[in-house]
């Protein structure tokens, strides 16, 4: 009857041993998923006092969320988004990869800061690396007419002839929105038109 109490006792103790283990990771990862949350929502405000407080809490600045209805966005891409130069410089300064989840100098294109931009192309972003549908950030600018993040991103290495996932390259778009000083700039780079 002994030896049956401590088998008992050793399968309690283990069956204990798990449950506090998986509640413990389970709130790790709820932690997670909140110091995630509460760092983007500082990034979209603008508050890099809270934004530094939440990383030197712990907060991962590699971390990816949803948002604007794509997967994989990481924090610094939010901060290009939202043309938060500063926080984006102390991200990266930190440990933010400038080419983590979906593409962050897409996102400073869209943003339509040129500070960022050249911050990202100096600490390494890839300038031909596509987010969703194959566009690439000198597509996304061709297609705004962001002329000047059109010729940073060519004098950084950025092909003009990369074609999106309709078959559509940097010049067509830039043709078809009007934008002929930009569909000019392509040109001197190369650029040509695909016929779909």
């Amino acid at each position: 009857m002994t030896k049956m109490k401590g088998k008992s006792m050793k399968k309690l103790f283990l069956l204990f041993s798990l449950l506090v283990l998986f509640m413990f990771g389970g709130l790790t990862q709820c932690q997670a998923a909140s110091d995630t949350n509460a760092l983007a929502s500082a990034i979209k405000k603008g508050d890099l006092a809270k934004v530094q407080l939440l990383v030197e809490g712990g907060a991962d600045v590699n971390a990816t969320k949803s948002y604007q209805l794509m997967s994989d966005v990481s924090m610094l891409a939010i901060a290009c988004d939202k043309g938060q130069y500063e926080i984006a410089k102390y991200l990266i300064e930190n440990g933010a990869d400038v080419n983590n989840g979906q593409n962050p100098l897409y996102y400073a294109v869209m943003g339509k800061n040129i500070e960022i931009i050249k911050l990202l192309i100096e600490k390494g972003a890839k300038v031909n690396r596509w987010v969703s549908y194959d566009i690439t950030p000198i597509w996304a600018a061709s297609a705004w007419g962001n002329i000047e993040a059109v010729r940073i991103l060519l004098e950084a290495g950025a092909n003009p002839n990369i074609e999106d996932c309709f078959k559509h390259t940097s010049l067509w778009i830039a043709r078809e929105k009007g934008r002929n000083d930009v569909a000019q700039l392509l040109m001197q780079y190369g650029g040509i038109v695909t016929n779909p």
